[in-house]
Parts: C-alpha cells; sequence; structure tokens
C-alpha cells in the first residue's frame, strides 16, 4: 500500500471490491469447483490465531524454506481467479523489489515477494451477508464451499508448481472445526501469546492504524477489501457461539480491557471446543517458539519441511511493564492465564 499507485488502487477496487467484476470472477470460479473433492489429497500448512500471536513470523519462517508456496503480494489484485493471477505473474516485467517496513511498524519487513493473508476476499465473497456485520461471527461452511475453497488452494500451489500452500488467514481460526475435518490430511497451527502481552499489541496496533486511517482513507479501504478486521477502524469483534450476545458492545477499544476480553473469547472457545485434542491441529506458544529453536523443528518435521535452518530467528518482542496502570480486572487476568496455561499444557513442545 506505501507505494501504491492510482491504477493499483482501481484495479484492487476492480478486481477486489464490492463490484460486479470481483463478484463475477469468484462466482464463476466458485460454481466450475463446487463437486470436486480435493481436501484429502493435500497437504496444505495452515497458520491461523488471533492477530498479533506470532502467526506472520510464523509463515515468514517457514515460506524461507522455498519448500512450500504461498500466496504473495505479486499475485495481487488478481488472486480471486488463479489463472489470471498466473498469467500477470508469469508475463510481467519484475518491477522494483524494494523491502520496506510494513505498517505494523514491529521489524517486519515485505516486498512482493512476501507471503501475507491473501485467501480472505474468497470468504469475504462466499459468504456476502457477513460484509456489512459490524461483528464476525462462526460458520459452518457448507460442502461445497468447502471444495470449491480447495480447489481455490490447489489451483494457486499448481501454478506454483505445487502440491500444497501454506496459507495464514488470523480468521481461519473460525472455520477450524469445518477446515481441519475437510482438509485431514493438512497440518493446522494455531498460535497462542502471553495474554496481555497479545492484548497490549493489539491495542496498541488499534491505535496505530486507526492513525494511518484517518491520514490515508485507502489503507482503510484495503483492509476492508482483503478481509483484515483485527484493528483499526474498520475493527470487529469475534462472536463464537451461536446465539451468543453482543459482548463487545459494552467495551471501549480504547482501553485494554477490551483486547483482553477478546483474547479470552477466543482461546476459551478454542480450548472448550476441544480442537486441540484433533490429531492435524497444533497449538503453538509464541514465547516457547521464540526461545526454543527445536519447537520450530518439530513444526518442520510434520510438514516435511527438511531446510528448518533458512530464514531469519525468531525473536520474542513481549516487553516487560507495570501491569498495574493498566487497571485492569484482576480476576480476569488471571482467568486468561489459566486459559494460557492450559493451552500450553497441549502445545507442540
Amino acid at each position: 500500500m506505501n507505494n501504491y499507485s492510482y491504477l493499483d488502487k482501481v484495479l484492487h477496487r476492480q478486481f477486489l471490491g464490492s463490484n460486479p467484476l470481483s463478484y463475477f470472477l469468484h462466482k464463476q470460479f466458485y460454481l466450475k469447483n463446487t463437486k470436486y473433492n480435493l481436501g484429502h489429497k493435500n497437504e496444505h500448512v495452515f497458520v491461523t490465531g488471533l492477530a498479533r500471536s506470532g502467526t506472520t513470523a510464523l509463515l515468514n519462517k517457514i515460506f524461507s524454506s522455498k519448500e512450500i508456496p504461498s500466496l504473495t503480494y505479486k499475485q495481487m489484485p488478481f488472486i480471486l481467479s488463479p489463472h489470471i493471477s498466473n498469467l500477470i505473474v508469469k508475463f510481467s516485467r519484475d518491477k522494483n523489489n524494494e523491502s520496506f517496513d510494513r505498517y505494523h511498524n514491529d521489524g517486519i519487513k515485505i516486498d512482493i515477494n512476501s507471503p501475507e493473508c491473501l485467501d480472505e476476499p474468497f470468504w469475504i465473497k462466499s459468504f456476502e451477508d457477513s460484509v456489512n456485520k459490524n461483528y464476525i461471527s462462526l460458520k459452518e461452511v457448507p460442502k461445497e464451499t468447502l471444495s470449491a475453497y480447495s480447489n481455490f488452494l490447489y489451483q494457486h500451489a499448481a501454478y506454483q508448481n505445487s502440491s500444497r500452500i501454506l496459507i495464514k488467514n488470523n480468521n481461519n481460526h473460525l472455520r477450524l472445526i469445518s477446515l481441519s475435518k475437510y482438509f485431514s490430511n493438512s497440518k493446522f497451527f494455531v498460535m497462542i501469546r502471553e495474554p496481555l502481552s497479545q492484548a497490549r499489541s493489539l491495542l496498541n496496533q488499534h491505535k496505530n492504524f486507526i492513525r494511518i486511517q484517518k491520514k490515508d482513507p485507502f489503507v482503510l479501504e484495503y483492509m476492508n477489501i482483503i478481509g483484515h478486521y483485527e484493528f483499526g477502524l474498520n475493527s470487529k469483534a469475534f462472536i463464537y457461539n451461536y446465539g451468543e450476545s453482543r459482548w463487545d458492545e459494552d467495551f471501549d477499544k480504547s482501553l485494554i480491557d477490551y483486547w483482553l476480553t477478546q483474547w479470552i473469547k477466543t482461546y476459551e472457545w478454542i480450548l472448550k471446543s476441544n480442537l486441540l485434542n484433533k490429531s492435524n491441529i497444533f497449538s503453538i506458544v509464541y514465547e516457547e517458539l521464540c526461545d526454543d529453536k527445536f519447537i520450530y523443528k518439530k513444526i518442520c518435521d510434520l510438514i516435511k519441511v527438511k531446510n528448518f535452518e533458512t530464514g531469519t530467528d525468531l525473536i520474542c518482542s513481549n516487553k516487560s511493564f507495570n501491569e498495574n496502570v493498566l487497571h485492569l480486572n484482576k480476576s480476569k487476568l488471571n482467568y486468561s492465564r489459566d486459559i494460557y496455561q492450559e493451552i500450553k499444557k497441549k502445545s507442540l513442545s
């Protein structure tokens, strides 16, 4: 987004935004790919979890092995059509591939070859009724949608000479029940981070992106287009249980209490849903992943990646601070840490 030209913005609006062309591309692809079940044939790798849990760090680390392709910025904004995307990548001249700090200002640099969460437009177009809601709710994914998504991944992988693909999508944690059942031979890694550190990071990014989006409205438009609702002016709460009341309406998003409550709602649901007892879902503790290189080696063994010593080292960015200045409910904080410890017991270590 930092160096998008006027033409880049127009193309993103046309091929991914709420307009006839983007819906036509999705519908054409969807209708052609709802009858084929490729889920059991592919060994994809999914990285998910609540934002600011280390999902991007793990994505970049695995991608650096060059053994599993992913969706990258150079395929944008034609991601909804794997065929068009491949043609553009194949025949376009290489642009200036200068790397720059992403808007998060978290030390992660990106360029056009960087992987990113770019499959969410498929889900946005598949569930049109959810676009205008100011929250994101748990959905059971129909079989035909899973089939179309499977072919979406298969074609993007095939165009990169692979039978599998690496997908990082924080919103996919809402779909874990359906995805893990359908993609039974794939591996799912659910990232979790010490609750107060993660909540503070979410709050900081919320304030950061509000400032950026007010300065440059296209950043807000872009995040809506690709389905990034984690923080900022377009942030949406996750609601996990059918019929659950809107817990988020009683909270101020400018305070850490909102983000800690979201953390609790997310990981409480993951824990109580018994997802972590499934053979193809693994919880990864951010702090342990950073401190123990053997955990990443285990991940590579599970996904059959041999080149596990590539990429930058994973460094924990948690900072110490005085908890008392946050004016948090101590019982809520203790409860979040109980959940954290319970998930740690089930984590890959």
